[in-house]
């Protein structure tokens, strides 16, 4: 009897507690949130193991497989966790927007049409409702979603672009500009609000001022395709042809990113554990500028097998270029000491000197790079930087040694003769220095600190339209420091 009675106890005080699963399952999650996908999906299963009706676990284990690309099991263990709670929302959403990616958009939105009855004002349920409505040309019911979810929070910027966007197409200008104005108001750092704007004014025929927030999207986001082909349309009503073609150049350069992406990820849902696929993948992503699904792809390799090398540098690379240096430093010292002999390691020696370098750990840096070249002797950029560090430790003629071995091993190296016509510029020989920034354009027409320097060096000698030119050049393919780049500006004004 009193057993019966704390058992009619427990169930009336819900679920049992159970600390260690709770403790997995928030390691798991912590483990996901930083990618490392390996652990994450050790803590999911072993927090299943003690609980196997534990429906969070599943949806975990699906949501993980899902950025694994594995998307049959992804399904698979969604469904599991639907079986186990068939209310649970976020379960229900997660696996609408993988049916909806496949193509099952009639499945999709019977799940997402169920959630919507259960929890009314879920607001990711309304937004994917929209996407989808809209996929289907069913605008009133795209708009009758979205204004539900504006109701519930009238600062969802994304609620707002979506019927920003919906009213532009359907010709409701002042409605969708409203909207649209709002939208940046709440987030000033939404390239995507800013390209919205910009395709409403085209569509007004407001190119000037289509032009400036298309150039303010671009500003915030320099790898957006589309806004490039819209900023094309903007130049082109403005009768500035030659920009619009630059910009439209740069469209069919990103656009070749963007259609690799597509057929990748067709390639990847067949074979998940390609590899080759994966870093593909990775590699075109950065091109457009998306860390994040990068991020993914490599440590999907890396959760698969956690000595994959080049993995472990191109990761190692992305955090640097990110500044996220304590895990790059972690990823390349794995590397190093996982392939000590391979030559490939080179790659993540010569990072950990440009991490030290940057530290100012000079001696630190140069036994990096002389570690580099121990595995490749003709690897130009750590005779680049040995070079540099030469310049620091106040020794020009051992840099300029450097700097020379360096384009003995790579002649087309832009970096080297850059740094040569630097050195010769301390030394006031303008003519050597001229020579090497030229030839630094030659190997990388793209080079922007050359073409900087050459504009510096031309408005010393009185060469104004060279100079104009140069810093011209310089300002159309910048996309570093915004200071650097006013800095140019300022001086190409001065020169007009």
């Amino acid at each position: 009897m009193k057993a019966l009675l704390l058992l009619l106890i427990l169930g009336a005080c819900g679920e049992a507690p159970n600390p260690e699963r709770d403790r997995l399952m928030a390691q798991a999650q912590a483990s996901a949130s930083r990618h490392h996908y390996a652990q994450a999906r050790q803590g999911y299963e072993q927090a299943l193991t003690l609980d196997p009706g534990f429906a969070p676990a599943c949806a975990g284990l699906g949501r993980l497989l899902s950025q694994l690309g594995q998307t049959p099991q992804a399904i698979e263990r969604y469904q599991q966790a639907l079986a186990l709670d068939p209310e649970y929302i976020e379960a229900q959403h997660d696996l609408a927007l993988i049916l909806a990616d496949q193509g099952h958009y009639p499945e999709a939105l019977a799940l997402l049409e169920k959630a919507r009855e259960q929890r009314p004002q879920y607001l990711p349920v309304l937004q994917s409702l929209a996407l989808l409505y809209g996929k289907q040309s069913r605008h009133a019911e795209a708009e009758a979603a979205l204004r539900q979810a504006l109701d519930a929070e009238p600062g969802l910027v994304e609620a707002r672009l979506q019927l920003g966007q919906l009213c532009t197409r359907q010709g409701r200008y002042p409605e969708a500009e409203e909207l649209l104005q709002r939208a940046a108001q709440l987030d000033p750092q939404s390239a995507e609000v800013q390209r919205a704007l910009g395709l409403l004014y085209l569509e007004q025929g407001r190119p000037q001022e289509a032009l400036t927030a298309l150039e303010q999207a671009l500003a915030l986001a320099p790898d957006h395709v589309e806004a490039h082909f819209n900023l094309a349309s903007a130049l082109t009503a403005l009768s500035r042809p030659e920009e619009a073609d630059r910009a439209m150049q740069r469209f069919e350069e990103l656009g070749q990113h963007a259609a690799q992406i597509a057929q990748l990820r067709r390639a990847l849902d067949w074979a998940p554990e390609d590899f080759s696929t994966r870093l593909a993948l990775a590699h075109h992503y950065q091109q457009l500028g998306q860390t994040e699904p990068a991020l993914r792809h490599y440590w999907a390799i890396l959760a698969q097998n956690p000595d994959h090398l080049e993995a472990l540098i191109k990761l190692g690379n992305l955090y640097l270029k990110t500044n996220a240096r304590g895990e790059a430093d972690s990823l390349f010292s794995l590397a190093i000491t996982r392939h000590p002999q391979d030559p490939q390691t080179a790659q993540a020696h010569f990072a950990q000197g440009f991490l030290r370098l940057n530290r100012g750990q000079l001696e630190a840096a140069a036994q990096s790079f002389d570690q580099a070249l121990k595995l490749r002797p003709d690897y130009a950029e750590a005779w680049n930087n040995l070079g540099n560090l030469l310049i620091l430790s106040g020794d020009p003629a051992g840099a300029e040694q450097h700097f020379r071995r360096a384009l003995t091993a790579d002649p087309g190296s832009a970096e080297a003769h850059y740094n040569l016509g630097g050195l010769y510029l301390r030394q006031e020989n303008k003519q050597e220095a001229e020579a090497h920034y030229r030839q630094a354009l030659r190997c990388d027409p793209a080079n922007g600190r050359a073409h900087l320097a050459l504009g510096a060096l031309y408005e010393q000698r009185g060469q104004r339209e060279e100079a104009r030119r140069a810093y011209a050049a310089f300002l159309a393919g910048w996309r570093g420091d915004p200071a650097i780049a006013k800095a140019a500006r300022q001086r190409l004004d001065a020169l007009r």
